[in-house]
Parts: C-alpha cells; sequence; structure tokens
C-alpha cells in the first residue's frame, strides 16, 4: 500500500529535524531519522543523543503502520528535489523505502527501529503551559550572552529559574550576563535547570517561525520537553551550578545615564572600526554632561566621538568590549536605554528604561 504526502507538507519540518543532526562519521546512526507512520499521523525524528526533535505530518486516508530508520541527507535532498506542489506516495518494501512521483523512483534502504537512539524519559514532569510569545521574547532578549564551547561547561547553556510564579531566563559567559524576568502567574515552588545552548538556538528558531499560542513545557531533573504545536523537544539537562547571579545584581550602581539607544549603538559601531581588533576595547569618559567614546590600535589610529547627556556625578573613566555593548543595543528595540555605573573596575547595567523585566550587565575591561 501507498501513502500520499504533498511536498510542501514534509520538507518544512523535515529540513527542521535536520538542522539537529550530528552527521557524525563515527556515530552514523546519527546520520539516521526515525519514520514511524501509524493511523493519519506521520512522526519524523531525530537526534544528536542529547536532543530529539519530533515533528508530527497530518496524513489522509492512511492505514499503513509502519516504523522504520532512513539516512536523512538523502532523504531531504529527494524531497527537496521534487517538483514544487508535487504529492509523491512513500511505499515500503522488505527494507527498502520507495519513494515515487509519475516517471520519478528513489530505492532508500532502510534499518530497523531498534537500532534508533530514542530519549526515553520516564521520570514524572512538572506540567505548565506559556505563551509563546513570551517565551519567543525572552529566549531573544537574551541568548546572545550563553557561553559557546567554555571550558566552564554550565556556561554553554540557559538557566531556566521558576520562583513564586517568577519566570527567570539568565544567560553569561562569564563577562556578561542577560537576565530576563517575567511573573507568569504558575503555582509553582521552585525549579532551576540549565537547557543547553543547541536546544535554546533551536528551540528560538521553531518558535520564530510558529503561530501558535501556546506552548506546553514539562520538566524533571533530567529532561525538558517542549509542544510546539506539531512539533516536540526533548532535550537532556546540563548537569551543574550555575553562577549565583542574584548576588551579582545587589550592585549598588548609583551613576545614572539615559541615552538614545540607536545614538549610542551607531557612535560604537562607528569607533569600533578603528579600535584594536584582538582585545576590541572602546574606552569610556564621562565628564561635565558629555560622553567621549574613545579607541586606537596598533597602528596608533585613533577615533573620538562626544555625545551630550544629562550627568550629575563625579568623572568617571572605563574600557568595555565594544562588542558586548553593540550586541545589547542590537538586540533591544526600545528607544531609550539606561546605564547604570559606579567606579572603574565595577560592572555596569543596561536597561531598557521603559521595561524593568530585562537587564544587561557587563564586566569592565582593567584600565
Amino acid at each position: 500500500m501507498k501513502l500520499f504526502i504533498k511536498k510542501e507538507n514534509i520538507l518544512k519540518p523535515l529540513n527542521k529535524i535536520c538542522n539537529i543532526l550530528n552527521r557524525s562519521p563515527n556515530l552514523k546512526i546519527l546520520n539516521f531519522i526515525f519514520i514511524k507512520i501509524k493511523k493519519e499521523k506521520l512522526f519524523i525524528i531525530g537526534s544528536d543523543l542529547e536532543l530529539e526533535l519530533i515533528a508530527e505530518i497530518n496524513l489522509k486516508n492512511n492505514n499503513l503502520k509502519i516504523s522504520t530508520i532512513i539516512e536523512a541527507k538523502k532523504f531531504f535532498n529527494i524531497i527537496k528535489e521534487l517538483p514544487e506542489n508535487s504529492i509523491f506516495s512513500l511505499s515500503f518494501y522488505k527494507n527498502k523505502l520507495i519513494i515515487n512521483y509519475k516517471n520519478i523512483n528513489f530505492s532508500l534502504s532502510t534499518l530497523p527501529k531498534s537500532s534508533f537512539p530514542l530519549i526515553l524519559n520516564k521520570e514524572k514532569n512538572i506540567i505548565f503551559n506559556l505563551k509563546k510569545d513570551t517565551l519567543k521574547n525572552m529566549l531573544y532578549l537574551t541568548k546572545f550572552s550563553m557561553g559557546f564551547q567554555d571550558i566552564r561547561y554550565y556556561l554553554n547553556g540557559m538557566l531556566f529559574e521558576i520562583e513564586k510564579g517568577i519566570l527567570k531566563i539568565v544567560a553569561t559567559d562569564g563577562y556578561r550576563l542577560a537576565i530576563y524576568s517575567k511573573f507568569i502567574n504558575i503555582n509553582i515552588k521552585f525549579i532551576s535547570i540549565i537547557i543547553p545552548r543547541k536546544t535554546i538556538i533551536e528551540l528560538y528558531n521553531i518558535l520564530y517561525d510558529n503561530n501558535t499560542n501556546l506552548v506546553k513545557i514539562e520538566i524533571n531533573n533530567y529532561f525538558i520537553k517542549i509542544n510546539i504545536d506539531k512539533f516536540i523537544f526533548i532535550s537532556k539537562l546540563i548537569n551543574g551550578k550555575f553562577p549565583n547571579y542574584k548576588k551579582i545584581l545587589n550592585y549598588n550602581n548609583k551613576k545614572i545615564i539615559e541615552i538614545n539607544r540607536l545614538l549610542l549603538k551607531n557612535s560604537f559601531s562607528r569607533i569600533a572600526i578603528l579600535a584594536n581588533e584582538k582585545i576590541k576595547a572602546i574606552k569610556i569618559k564621562i565628564s561635565n554632561n558629555k560622553l567621549k567614546i574613545m579607541s586606537s590600535n596598533l597602528e596608533k589610529e585613533k577615533a573620538e566621538e562626544i555625545l551630550n547627556i544629562k550627568y550629575l556625578f563625579s568623572d568617571i573613566e572605563i574600557k568595555l568590549n565594544y562588542n558586548y555593548v553593540i550586541d545589547i543595543l542590537k538586540t533591544l528595540k526600545c528607544e531609550n536605554i539606561r546605564i547604570l555605573l559606579k567606579d572603574e573596575n565595577s560592572l555596569i547595567k543596561i536597561e531598557d528604561c521603559k521595561n524593568n523585566e530585562i537587564q544587561y550587565i557587563i564586566m569592565p575591561m582593567i584600565i
């Protein structure tokens, strides 16, 4: 018996699945996907042993019941190269998957389902719903601060914490920190987990492309499971102790500047052109209601720009990694930001003037 599928119904979810695969030369099974057909549902499952993504596709008039494994890249490339709006057929014969469209035929080898490394999760879960746009926005405003291939493995992810109805998402690479706190009115005493970087990136991509209103989240000590419309994420968690971000938030930064976000971003981008490309440092000097932004490099080239501000405190001079500042200013969409300082060697805070839910912290460079 043949199963008929429209190309456009399977191509996009199949692409999402293929994106998470490791394409490992040493463990070839990770280059494969699990296909399960049951009644009027087609499930495609991909895994890299840490993250599992399941896509669900609706079928019509199907009586097949099949579970098999095929090589992901070959299957995706075949489907991609079929004519637009084509309706092709799948059929299974012994250890082969047959793909047919008019005079086009492919025969792919399959493997038994028992060889696929499904993530097994038998722990009891805490379950709650969250607005899709809330989660998407929180991830967007914080994910750039995660560590990347850091030896401190617990930084290569994002803290997801719920306490007294407040969800906090925290990301840091040890030099900068982003924290978003949002009251979500969920009756959960306390949850604190670290979600891996890859899961966060792939999760955001699917949230960005999806029109659903709610996501269903299930958490235990080892896994997080997230249902987003026709997709299911199952991810292992990072087993580690996240830095004490609450201690950092208690710094008493009393020197305050309010400034237009785009004005400051454009100034930093210009002055960064002549900054030392290795250390990426820009110096700012604040005095007499002036913010002076300066850079120099090994070729003894210099750049300087002065912005008018309102500043009622003692003079201060501080050196910052310009990428850290520009990342924040590019990500925020507000008109004005607030910069809070203490002294030359203390961390600085950057906030949206009209949204106290999001905070950014940057460690200064030693002058």
